[in-house]
């Protein structure tokens, strides 16, 4: 089984993830990487401040001639440095000033299809219907008749509302099972599970900072692989998200810094959301299609695929799916109470206990186990307050210990958010195999959403022919531009941002600095600055819209490359 968790968290297989001013004048680009080592010492990053009436600028030379970009230094950043330290909450795991209120409790329950009310709600001669609430599509359920929960019939579906009245009160709850599909199945012996959980807006260091008994448990108990060298390659979740799931990219690979063309985007704003998607290459679609049993859960105002109000898809994307029941909360007040507010939950609360219902379905013995998928999507938790991220360590803990059988407001977070977090979790036979020395052998390596893209192509599409056995490299272009985790890497290619599709400003490289006294150059930088913003102003016609800009010679003048 494996697990990507993180950012990215992706694998049971448990995965636990610039336009620039040097465009237009070829002589200071030239200047910047190409220096004499003998002049300046270490490859050549620029940052000028004032400092007692003079610009420092800081600057850095690989060697006489070498492009500093041909390589990546870097150093896991510290999840407790002091520039963030200001942010951290110390009250790791539970949500504060909650108790239970039991009024808002469940007075039936869900066992086999069936519901029943339990001895509480007999006691008060409480009446009781059901019926199911199914997906529509992304903005809609459909209901199904009430039925009196007498009725033998089973419930045949996810979600089960019911609604219990008496004299004095109404009691409404969703209820949830996995009502199991009879279509096409593969068998785990062969095609293990695949599992992605992912906390959006978590980076690398974030995750160890806030999320220590989980990071303890992953680690240690389950012996997942962390990668921290994990750069994203787009502004948010939907460019890295579709690199991930489809191995397309829907932004530029900026690149003019190493004076290379850019890549241009493969899907601009109408392919991805004014038209169908191309489902065949979804990677979920693709599990489904080759058997697997598919789930997915995500608990934002729209998927993935049709915010803020794209097509997505033509069809369901899974089998099963938490989407009724998001949308359900969302709309009924009662039910919001009972499900997060009276039951002390969250979002992710009801996400997770969905997921585990789904981890324990589609059972039969060792050899007929059903192989599953999931994509389990958490934005609530950390999307808009990372503080709430502290508050879920023990629910994420919980989850994987009952589970375990299956097995950016300062610099610093600007810099962390590029940095997403990666925790693989391999099936236990084969921990002692070359696949996972491989896989443990890149925990230090730079990789990208597109390599995801290609081990989860690898494990569905590959792998299973050689027992998961060969780790020799592997071309999977032109559908995937990334490499498998579960292989070495392209020989002689060095990885970094130059040779990988990560656009510039993203780049997690850290690129040594000098202090350099030289007014006139960061007069001669700023100036260039200056000029090329003014020159795209007028190039797009936007001159009666913007300012003319002019260089003040006092002011702090900062140009980064990465």
């Amino acid at each position: 089984m494996w697990i990507l968790y993180g950012c990215f968290i992706a694998t049971f297989f448990y995965l636990l993830t610039v336009t620039n001013i040097f465009e237009t004048n070829k002589s200071i680009s030239e200047l910047i990487k190409k220096k004499p080592a003998t002049e300046y010492p270490q490859g050549f990053h620029v940052s000028s401040r004032p400092l007692q009436n003079r610009n420092v600028v800081e600057a850095v030379l690989s060697s006489s001639t070498q492009d500093v970009f041909d390589t990546c230094p870097f150093v896991s950043p510290d999840p407790w440095d002091p520039e963030i330290i200001n942010y951290i909450d110390v009250k790791y795991g539970f949500f504060d000033n909650c108790t239970v209120n039991v009024k808002w409790s469940p007075i039936t329950e869900l066992r086999n299809g069936h519901v029943r009310l339990l001895r509480a709600g007999s006691a008060r001669k409480y009446e009781c219907r059901a019926r199911c609430v199914n997906y529509q599509d992304e903005e809609h359920v459909t209901f199904e008749a009430w039925r009196d929960i007498e009725d033998p019939s089973p419930f045949y579906c996810d979600f089960v509302q019911t609604e219990c009245s008496s004299r004095k009160r109404t009691i409404s709850y969703v209820h949830m099972q996995i009502a199991e599909l009879s279509t096409k199945s593969i068998h785990a012996n062969i095609h293990p599970h695949v599992h992605i959980i992912l906390l959006d807006s978590v980076a690398s260091s974030q995750a160890i900072r806030a999320l220590p008994r989980t990071i303890n448990f992953l680690t240690n108990a389950m012996e997942a692989v962390q990668f921290r060298k994990l750069n994203k390659v787009g502004a948010n979740s939907r460019p890295n998200g579709f690199v991930m799931l489809f191995g397309k990219t829907t932004e530029p690979v900026m690149r003019e810094i190493i004076d290379m063309e850019p890549i241009p985007a493969d899907w601009t704003y109408s392919t991805y959301c004014k038209q169908f998607l191309d489902e065949s290459i979804y990677i979920p679609i693709q599990y489904r299609n080759a058997g697997y049993k598919t789930f997915g859960a995500q608990d934002y105002e729209a998927s993935l695929l049709n915010f803020p109000n794209c097509l997505g898809l033509k069809e369901q994307e899974f089998q099963h799916t938490y989407r009724p029941f998001d949308l359900l909360v969302s709309m009924d007040r009662k039910l919001k109470i009972a499900h997060e507010n009276a039951s002390c939950s969250k979002s992710h609360n009801n996400m997770l206990k969905y997921l585990e219902t789904f981890l324990n379905s589609y059972k039969g013995n060792r050899n007929t186990d059903s192989s599953k998928f999931s994509l389990s999507w958490v934005t609530k938790l950390a999307h808009d307050d990372s503080g709430r991220l502290y508050k879920a360590d023990f629910d994420l803990y919980n989850f994987f210990l009952r589970n375990r059988h299956e097995e950016t407001k300062t610099p610093f977070g600007r810099n962390e958010a590029n940095n997403p977090f990666l925790y693989v979790i391999v099936p236990k036979s084969l921990r002692n195999s070359d696949v996972f020395k491989v896989l443990k052998a890149k925990q230090q390596e730079l990789i990208t959403p597109h390599d995801i893209h290609a081990t989860l192509k690898d494990i569905l599409e590959e792998q299973p022919f050689s027992n998961f056995n060969d780790t020799t490299f592997k071309s999977f272009l032109p559908s995937s531009r990334g490499s498998s985790l579960l292989r070495e890497f392209e020989k002689g290619v060095q990885r970094n941002c130059k040779t990988l599709p990560i656009p510039f400003q993203y780049c997690i490289c850290q690129y040594a600095k000098i202090p350099l006294d030289d007014d006139g150059l960061a007069i001669k930088l700023g100036q260039f600055a200056v000029d090329g913003i003014n020159a795209i102003i007028k190039q797009n016609n936007e001159s009666e819209n913007c300012s003319h800009l002019i260089l003040h010679q006092d002011s702090v003048i900062t140009v980064e490359t990465n």
